[in-house]
């Protein structure tokens, strides 16, 4: 694994943070984005609090997020994650979706600290195939219903593919 080394005046900048008023960096703050003709068209939030992590007191908690529709098809991202009083990340979470019409894609990437190292989960979820209306069994009655089936992809090639099938009531 390769080694990324800081230079010396990152390192005294990073220290110097550890000294700092919590409160000083706590905010909450928006930004709307729109179209000259005054069409929102997506929106960003970033919010940063104090808070405790397990046994963990006077963490940091930071969520930022990010919606928008490009091209008519809308996308985010959610970045969340809690950070000791020096900046030592102690869990992050990230989710990002695509909502393409025929194939969406929603990925979670979780970081975890765990002694002295992190463990990393990626999952991903690609693809929304439409059964469309199908007629199914129900307390021996046929009932029409909408189905759809999803399906997970997992980065690593050699873990097991899941794949499931949901169906709705038509009417909601």
């Amino acid at each position: 694994m390769a080694s990324i080394l800081a230079d010396s005046d990152s390192l005294e900048y990073i220290r110097s943070l550890t000294n700092y008023d919590m409160e000083s960096i706590l905010f909450d703050d928006a930004l709307i984005s729109t179209l000259p003709d005054k069409t929102d068209v997506g929106e960003f939030h970033v919010k940063v609090t104090r808070t405790n992590f397990g046994d963990i007191k006077d963490c940091i908690h930071v969520v930022a997020s990010s919606q928008a529709t490009i091209d008519d098809v809308p996308c985010g991202t959610t970045v969340k994650a809690f950070l000791t009083k020096e900046l030592n990340t102690i869990r992050q979470e990230h989710t990002e979706y695509v909502k393409l019409p025929k194939n969406p894609l929603n990925r979670h990437i979780l970081f975890q600290s765990e002694y002295s190292e992190y463990v990393i989960t990626i999952t991903t979820e690609e693809g929304k195939t439409s059964l469309g209306p199908q007629k199914i069994f129900f307390d021996d009655k046929e009932v029409e219903v909408w189905g759809i089936e999803r399906q997970l992809i997992d980065n690593d090639k050699s873990a097991l593919q899941v794949a499931w099938q949901s169906y709705y009531n038509i009417d909601g």
